[in-house]
């Protein structure tokens, strides 16, 4: 949360900067016998299955995070298959701002280029988001990322942020 979103409600705020990490932590629910990830994070489901055998709980307990539309900034975002990312851009009526991992297009009023990296990504998608929403355009489009291991958390949260 950045601290301008708490406007008058507290009267301190102890900032420790950007977090090394991003975006929150992994959390496994170990209460029913099964070890099941409710919400991904830095350590994947590859990592923990060396570790604990994991299943899937018969219903997942209220957890942060759990919310099917999270994190999501106030312009409407769509998470876009990046096969259909030049598509989306040329049918553009209006302002539009793009996350995405390749080089700006002219035709988009706000490029915001991110890392190839799971982790980069990561530590910078809130910012990014944040960046995207104070663009002041009338869509966000997101160009998605690999369907692959290290990607979970990050595509859990865009497509938390993109739900509508």
């Amino acid at each position: 949360m950045c601290t301008r979103d708490l406007g008058a409600d507290v009267d301190l705020v102890l900032e420790g900067g950007p977090s090394e990490v991003g975006i929150e932590s992994t959390i496994v629910d170990l209460s029913t016998g099964v070890a099941s990830v409710l919400r991904p994070g830095q350590v994947s489901e590859g990592e923990l299955g060396k570790i604990v055998q994991l299943g899937k709980g018969e219903s997942a307990p209220r957890h942060s995070g759990g919310m099917e539309k999270h994190y999501a900034p106030k312009t409407p975002a769509r998470l876009v298959p990046t096969q259909d990312l030049d598509r989306e851009i040329s049918k553009l009526k209006s302002k539009a701002a793009v996350l995405a991992f390749s080089r700006p297009d002219e035709r988009v009023d706000f490029w915001l280029r991110m890392p190839r990296d799971p982790a980069a990504y990561a530590r910078k998608l809130y910012a990014a988001l944040r960046e995207l929403d104070g663009a002041h355009c009338d869509a966000i489009f997101i160009e998605a990322p690999p369907a692959e291991s290290g990607w979970e958390a990050v595509l859990d949260r865009l497509r938390k942020a993109t739900a509508a």
